[in-house]
């Protein structure tokens, strides 16, 4: 058995898809929740991995253990989609199979270097840019201490504005970055892989990262020299999805509302739309190979 370290699990999106594909499961998992620890219950189902799966949840009864046995849980999901052939593993496709190949699975895998993008990071970060800026110019100039008092009254001062400029921008420009991002992006966190010319965006829930995502990067950088695997469905495919609304349009109020939904739709498309080489996964898990 491959090791895997995870850095995050969807274990409701895995148990919900689990009940389906293990017939019986969902019993278990209900008697999970109310942390029954019966042997002696029946199999509802196919005797195979789903009796194992359905042992695993009965049996759990710490929080502790829960996280261990999820982990072993989805080792067995994972296994079930292999051996059902409904995965794929597009981290080599070339572009003429994510045109052709990708819409005969259902779920797909990728293991590449990750980006993480954090947008909440991001938009607190420029909420302090300037105040930021101001603090590493004055820790530049603390530094060159020497060389500013050998200057004259005059030049010192142009020097320190020079360094300060160097790390400040227009407010006006700040607000209006931080108001688009927050319309576009709300507090995001995704993870970004290439695949030759094909940007693959998977959008993690900040619930199910396995550590604080502060930590996470801490621990493997913003852009990540180890390949991180991420497995789940397609929710965007390459083909462009923008809106189409009518000009001039005539007709009655809830036609017309509908239209203005087009409209604003093609205007969050302008601010955060998936670009035209670019796919979108609905994440299950995302770990890294041991």
């Amino acid at each position: 058995m491959k090791l895997k370290n995870f850095i995050y699990l969807d274990k409701d999106k895995m148990y919900s898809i689990s009940s389906q594909l293990f017939e019986g499961i969902a019993e278990e998992l209900l008697k999970e929740e109310t942390n029954e620890n019966s042997l002696n219950e029946s199999q509802q189902g196919p005797a195979f991995s789903g009796r194992v799966l359905a042992d695993v949840v009965r049996n759990t009864t710490k929080s502790i253990e829960k996280k261990f046995l999820h982990d072993y849980s989805f080792t067995l999901f994972e296994k079930e989609l292999e051996e059902r052939n409904i995965i794929i593993d597009i981290s080599d496709f070339s572009l003429n199979e994510f045109e052709t190949e990708l819409y005969k699975y259902s779920f797909v895998k990728v293991t590449k270097e990750v980006t993480f993008n954090d947008h909440k990071k991001l938009q607190e970060f420029f909420s302090k840019f300037n105040e930021t800026g101001t603090a590493i110019s004055r820790l530049i100039l603390m530094g060159e201490k020497e060389y500013v008092s050998s200057l004259k009254s005059g030049e010192k001062q142009q020097y320190i504005k020079a360094k300060e400029s160097q790390l400040h921008q227009d407010p006006k420009f700040l607000e209006s970055f931080i108001l688009l991002s927050k319309q576009g992006f709300s507090d995001h966190f995704e993870a970004s892989q290439k695949v030759g010319d094909v940007l693959v965006t998977s959008y993690l829930n900040r619930d199910y990262l396995r550590e604080n995502e502060t930590l996470l990067i801490r621990k493997y950088s913003r852009k990540t020299n180890i390949q991180v695997s991420v497995i789940g469905t397609i929710s965007q495919y390459l083909k462009s999805n923008k809106a189409t609304p009518e000009e001039n349009f005539e007709g009655e109020l809830g036609a017309h509302m509908r239209n203005m939904f087009e409209h604003l739709a093609n205007v969050e498309y302008s601010i955060s739309g998936k670009s035209d080489n670019e796919i979108v996964i609905d994440p299950i898990a995302a770990y890294i190979q041991l």
